[in-house]
């Protein structure tokens, strides 16, 4: 406010120094001073070049150089498809991962920065421009920002970063023979599997796969091309699998160890380095037939009574084949009677001798398309466990379909007989008095005595002693029930 004061001379319209803001010897300005409130955004990330399905964390930090503090203040910050929201914490406001905006809580003070981060997963590279770009700016601020505009893509309020992601892959190979004791001068077929876990995409994946000395190369089948031990696959997507199959002609001598390995893909493997020959990795593999003798042990077993009495005998028998082509060697079955049972000799077998308390039969030899017979008598006991197995546990030649000793209950060298013992318990009853000849008015004891001679213990019993009318009861004093 100014005014007029002093005068000497007369005002005819005003008085000096009245403060009269009628009068036109006195103004006033009124001044509405613009709140200024210099938000910058700084974004960072912990992880410039990840791999396709790691996590990464960017930062973004709002900082407030005043002079003032900010309110209803917003920052934008959308993921790029390139990217997958997993998780966020700030230090003020809340962040919508859908929209990507950050809505901070109250005022910005001057002087103090908030942090927003925010944990993304790598998605897959799909060559989409700027998937991998991250934009964070202030998109709204009640106050006027002296060097910025809010949501214009330019000036300290706007912040971008990007990273440059390594393509990731998961290749696997398995390698398997269609059979694993050929004659010599057959064909055998062996069969590569490469599969890709992915997340992304690998390409310019090579394997080798050398046949060894004990072989003849016949023919392949290869998905894309299979050339001097080389199979070269452009392209396996995630998730995809190609195969290769290579027939060779089995010699007679030589190395039978067929061994396969990646050993070149353009992108990174997340848990095996191509070529290294590593065979505990899962890109390499390898395959051993044995060349010679082939055996068909089969085992079957029978019982000749599944439901005896307890302590009645039954006989097991085991009978032993050999399919062939080759004669068996060193031939051994285990058939150990389990705890339901107890031994009785002496056993019968057609051949070899049994051991009772190791459980083992040993055959020896058993020449192709012959049997082998085994009878065990048993005792069947008040008790324990009546599944009784038999398998062949041990022969020198390479069986075609089954493994010895492995307790393969599918394989068909191990049978299982179930036995579903009777119990039987034989309850007999004397009775006695302690005066034959009592008087009118006596008091006379009879005792009842309940006796199980087995074999099984008894359950359910129920005694019936009912008193003629010539008796009146007394008392009844039971040693049990």
């Amino acid at each position: 406010t100014a005014q007029v004061v002093s005068s000497n001379e007369f005002d005819p319209n005003s008085t000096p120094g009245n403060n009269s803001p009628t009068e036109n010897d006195q103004a006033q300005v009124v001044i509405t001073p613009v709140q200024l409130a210099d938000l910058s955004v700084v974004k960072t990330v912990d992880l410039a070049t990840p791999r396709v399905g790691d996590n990464v964390k960017f930062r973004i930090a709002l900082s407030n150089a005043g002079p003032s503090d900010a309110t209803g203040v917003v920052v934008n910050d959308l993921l790029s498809s390139g990217y997958a929201f997993v998780s966020y914490t700030s230090t003020s406001g809340l962040y919508n991962s859908t929209s990507g905006d950050w809505t901070l809580s109250g005022s910005v003070f001057n002087g103090k920065t908030e942090y927003l981060d925010i944990i993304a997963k790598v998605n897959p590279i799909t060559g989409t421009a700027n998937e991998y770009r991250n934009t964070a700016q202030v998109i709204a601020s009640g106050q006027t920002d002296p060097d910025s505009i809010p949501n214009d893509g330019i000036g300290d309020d706007f912040s971008t970063i990007s990273t440059v992601p390594t393509a990731l892959i998961d290749l696997s190979l398995t390698k398997s023979v269609d059979n694993i004791a050929p004659q010599a001068g057959s064909n055998v077929v062996f069969t590569v599997i490469i599969k890709n876990a992915g997340p992304s995409t690998a390409t310019g994946v090579e394997v080798i796969d050398k046949l060894p000395s004990g072989y003849d190369f016949v023919s392949d089948d290869a998905s894309g091309s299979y050339v001097n031990n080389i199979w070269s696959i452009p392209t396996i997507a995630a998730g995809a699998s190609v195969v290769l199959n290579v027939t060779a002609t089995v010699k007679a001598d030589g190395i039978y160890t067929n061994v396969a390995e990646i050993t070149k893909a353009n992108e990174t493997d997340a848990n095996s380095t191509p070529n290294n020959n590593i065979l505990a990795e899962d890109d390499q593999d390898q395959v051993t037939i044995s060349r010679g003798p082939l055996v068909d042990l089969s085992l079957t077993k029978k019982v000749d009574n599944k439901t005896p009495n307890v302590g009645e005998n039954v006989v097991f028998t085991i009978e032993v084949t050999n399919a062939g082509p080759s004669d068996a060697t060193g031939v051994v079955v285990t058939d150990k009677l389990p705890s339901g049972y107890s031994f009785v000799s002496p056993s019968i077998q057609s051949v070899g001798s049994y051991d009772p308390i190791l459980g083992s039969w040993t055959i020896g030899n058993l020449a192709n398309k012959a049997k082998a017979t085994l009878n065990i008598t048993a005792k069947v006991l008040p008790t324990g466990n009546y599944d009784n197995v038999a398998e062949v546990t041990g022969t020198n030649e390479v069986d075609a379909n089954s493994t010895p000793g492995n307790n393969d209950a599918t394989e068909d060298d191990q049978k299982k007989v179930i036995v579903t013992p009777i119990q039987s318990a034989d309850l007999s009853v004397v009775k006695t008095v302690n005066i034959t000849t009592p008087k009118v008015g006596d008091t006379v004891t009879f005792t009842i005595e309940v006796k199980n001679d087995g074999p099984s213990n008894a359950t359910g019993v129920v005694i019936k002693d009912m008193l003629p009318s010539g008796y009146e009861f007394v008392s009844a004093s039971p040693t049990a029930g």
